[in-house]
């Protein structure tokens, strides 16, 4: 994931790699939905990625946390996210063979 500054030249003002599976399951960024300062990526196999936005700076960005898909398979296949909308305190997640799982999001 990067977030680019288009009216300074193109400058990422932050960037993280996709995800490593350990298992080899694919990890790639297949989706991404923003609402407020959260930010959510699916990244296929490994599962998905909540980052936050502090402030009004994308550069302090902070990856919070992830949802792995680790023992989420249907027969011989993994779950795969790859489809987040997020709307209204919800998590809409594509997720393959999975179907779609919804997540309601509660501040701590």
């Amino acid at each position: 994931m990067k977030v680019m500054d288009l009216k300074n030249g193109g400058d990422y003002l932050y960037e993280i790699e996709n995800p490593e599976a350990p298992d080899g399951r694919l990890s790639y960024t297949n989706s991404v939905s923003s609402d407020g300062k959260l930010i959510f990526t699916a990244n296929g196999e490994y599962g998905f990625r909540v980052f936050e936005v502090p402030g009004n700076d994308f550069q302090d960005t902070e990856l919070k946390a992830y949802y792995p898909y680790d023992e989420h398979v249907v027969g011989d296949f993994n779950y795969s996210a790859n489809h987040v909308e997020y709307k209204s305190n919800y998590l809409f997640v594509a997720c393959g063979v999975g179907g779609v799982e919804i997540f309601q999001l509660e501040k701590k």
